[in-house]
């Protein structure tokens, strides 16, 4: 996901949020004065007119949820075969991965939400005479998400993410010695994925909180991956993997 795009989407989101939280306007008749007026009746007779002094408050819209920020994430890939088949002298990539990216959601806080999550990371190894590889991924998707229990400043979700990303292999084979003679490789692969999670969200202001995210990524496209546009085969054929995310939110 461009950052671009995500930050836009973002400040949309942000601007919903805040007119949404203006909430519903409450009339109420909160005091009455009585004014004594002489009006003609009849034959001159006397009438009194009440006069209702109504005051507009504003109370914020019960049960909604809007919230959108910065992410944090953690996942586990399974690299084990990929790491056994390396040409000599390449060192084996860490199974831990890094992610940044961000996300937000729409909808009730116990009842059905929208949204969208974007995430970018690598991980990289460097081995003899300065061969490298680097596996990077970069996807996202749309959220679709129920609250099953909330608290005043608390609540619990279950949901799922059905998105797409791009994963790319990159090894270098040494020092360049001559800018026109590259000596490394570069390897793509477009992925679909389904990522079932359970979200844990914690209010601790007006307008900030935090959600902690445990979910599976399930990649079900297969092996796909493509050399400079022609299809090839890796010891990598999918990137299924555990993760877990934490994600500071601006909203409610």
């Amino acid at each position: 996901m461009r950052k671009k795009d995500f930050l836009v989407l973002l400040s949309f989101l942000f601007l919903f949020c805040s007119l949404v939280y203006a909430g519903t306007i409450k009339i109420e008749v909160t005091e009455e004065l009585e004014l004594e007026q002489e009006v003609e009746a009849g034959e001159g007779a006397k009438e009194e007119k009440k006069t209702e002094v109504i005051i507009v408050q504003q109370e914020p819209a019960s049960g909604f949820k809007g919230n959108g920020g910065p992410l944090l994430a953690y996942m586990q890939l399974d690299l084990a075969e990929l790491n056994a088949n390396l040409p000599d002298g390449f060192a084996g990539l860490s199974s831990d991965m890094l992610l940044f990216g961000g996300g937000g959601l729409i909808g009730m806080k116990e009842g059905i939400r929208f949204g969208g999550y974007g995430y970018e990371g690598e991980t990289s190894a460097l081995g003899d005479d300065g061969k490298k590889i680097i596996l990077k991924l970069s996807y996202g998707g749309l959220l679709y998400e129920k609250g099953i229990f909330s608290t005043k400043d608390t609540d619990i979700a279950l949901g799922v993410v059905l998105g797409g990303g791009q994963a790319f292999l990159d090894m270098t084979y040494g020092e360049y010695a001559d800018w026109t003679k590259p000596n490394s490789n570069s390897y793509e692969r477009i992925f679909g994925f389904i990522m079932p999670e359970l979200s844990f969200h914690h209010q601790f202001s007006a307008f900030m909180g935090l959600d902690l995210t445990l979910a599976y990524l399930w990649d079900f496209t297969g092996p796909n991956w493509k050399y400079y546009g022609k299809d090839t085969k890796l010891p990598l054929e999918n990137l299924s993997a555990p993760m877990a995310s934490l994600r500071l939110s601006f909203g409610f």
